[in-house]
């Protein structure tokens, strides 16, 4: 019987984030949404530190879309979390990036 070798295993990442760190968030919605209010509302509240909250706000070709981008300064691994979770429980939020 031939003898198993032991193949060694790729370790993984501690983290795959080094925190703090500016962190780029996509949010995008339809056109009839006042997104970077509500964006910045989300932000806000979770981002006590930040008093400026730099935002990119892009349409679609056809103006029926739109996508606002927001670089926080992220602290931690939860934070990112509750940013996430609460942007997206909203129904009128399409997709988080």
């Amino acid at each position: 019987m031939a003898k198993k070798t032991k193949i060694p295993s790729k370790k993984k990442p501690d983290k795959l984030i080094t925190f703090p760190c500016d962190f780029p968030i996509k949010i995008m919605s339809k056109s009839d949404f006042d997104l970077e209010s509500f964006v910045t509302h989300v932000v806000h509240k979770h981002s006590l530190h930040m008093e400026h909250i730099p935002i990119n706000k892009t349409s679609s070709k056809q103006g029926n879309y739109q996508a606002v981008t927001v670089v926080i300064k992220a602290i931690n691994q939860p934070q990112l979390d509750a940013i996430y979770l609460e942007l997206t429980a909203d129904p009128a939020v399409i997709m988080v990036l």
